[in-house]
């Protein structure tokens, strides 16, 4: 027998197991501590908050729990924090030699992460 939690991520409402929550709350914090220290028009990790809910939505049906296992793979599949350093160093770079690109510094830093993905 698990504990679970009712968790809002991205303004849905997902069931997650308690070991799952702890390391998704880890992740989400590692990230958005990151991003808080960076000068961004946008929210950043409001952003991939979304993303990951969109995910969730993709592999579970309401009525069952995310996993530890589900944790890891979307974590695998969004990037570590490591990577979204590099991607926003990456960013920066590109950033400062296309001044007039119409991209904003989320969706350069997201498309970038998925550009390394593939």
């Amino acid at each position: 027998m698990k504990k679970t939690l009712n968790i809002n991520i991205g303004n849905k409402v997902f069931n997650i197991d308690n070991d799952a929550f702890d390391l998704l709350k880890k992740y989400l914090d590692s990230i958005k501590k990151y991003f808080d220290n960076i000068e961004s028009e946008e929210d950043i990790s409001k952003d991939i908050e979304n993303r990951i809910s969109e995910k969730f939505s993709n592999i579970k049906l309401p009525d069952e729990s995310l996993t530890i296992n589900d944790i890891k793979n979307i974590i695998d599949e969004m990037g570590s924090l490591d990577d979204f350093k590099e991607i926003y160093e990456e960013y920066s770079t590109r950033s400062e030699e296309h001044t007039s690109e119409l991209q904003s510094p989320c969706n350069l830093v997201c498309r970038l992460l998925l550009e390394k993905k593939k």
